[in-house]
């Protein structure tokens, strides 16, 4: 197979749930321009302006608005998908949940809080993978990939924080952890069916409107001494879509700039 249709995924069928924060949006953004089919979901009020424009650099782009945690809206729009489109190539689950009292210290952190947390984190990405693997069985491949952080994997160091009222709560990185563990089982239970599974890892990333200071303190920690921009995002996700990745499975593909190596 040569280099170009190593990572073509102009014929895939795309399904992007979650594409309104920053890192969702280089997702759409790269899928579109490899002029792939997508389909955009989310329940952001600026979710259909965002697929619109989006829309503007593939025409072949529809957007479906849709509760991650509901079971109905979730069978609903992967049984649209499938019919419409009469395949799933690939399912991206990136979405996470902020509510109030997310960034309590974990003394002062509410059940309710973590309950919430948990539900759209882990429980939505059980769901959703549950109802497109099964497009997936009876197309006999796909991939599946689930956004985690690299907080799944080592522990935040809450130093970095300072005294800017942010951090890095407990619920986060459990739930991300939690999301690598899904990905592994998934990924050895839907092996027979040349479905593939995999996770990305995102180190900090700075989307352009960080304070300095946090963003010079967090380099630190970098072997590349920066955090990771936007661009930074689409390389890996065209990866584990593309054909250049068929025989990657379970993995979870760290981009944090070698932070989880110190």
């Amino acid at each position: 197979m040569d280099l170009n249709k190593l990572f073509n995924i102009s014929d895939e069928v795309i399904l992007l749930l979650g594409f309104t924060g920053p890192i969702g949006r280089q997702f759409a953004t790269v899928f579109a321009e490899s002029g792939c089919t997508l389909v955009l979901g989310d329940n952001s009020e600026n979710g259909r302006d965002l697929a619109e424009s989006i829309k503007k650099m593939n025409r072949n782009t529809e957007y479906i608005r849709l509760d991650v945690t509901d079971e109905t809206d979730v069978r609903d729009a992967v049984s649209y998908v499938a019919e419409k489109y009469g395949l799933i190539s690939v399912l991206v689950n990136n979405f996470s949940a902020r509510p109030e009292g997310f960034y309590k210290k974990f003394e002062d952190s509410e059940l309710g809080c973590w309950n919430e947390v948990l539900n759209v984190n882990l429980s939505a990405m059980y769901l959703s993978s549950r109802e497109v693997s099964k497009v997936m069985m009876r197309q006999g491949y796909g991939s599946i990939i689930n956004v985690s952080s690299v907080h799944g994997v080592i522990a935040p160091d809450q130093r970095v924080y300072g005294g800017s009222g942010l951090n890095s709560p407990a619920v986060y990185a459990s739930s991300k952890s939690g999301v690598i563990g899904l990905t592994r089982y998934l990924a050895a239970y839907l092996g027979k069916y040349n479905i593939r599974v995999n996770s990305i890892c995102p180190g900090g990333v700075n989307p352009g409107n960080v304070d300095k200071g946090f963003v010079d303190e967090y380099s630190t920690r970098i072997p590349l001494n920066r955090m990771a921009d936007m661009e930074d995002m689409k390389g890996p996700v065209v990866f584990l879509a593309s054909q250049a990745s068929r025989f990657v499975t379970g993995q979870s593909i760290i981009v944090d700039g070698g932070q989880s190596i110190w």
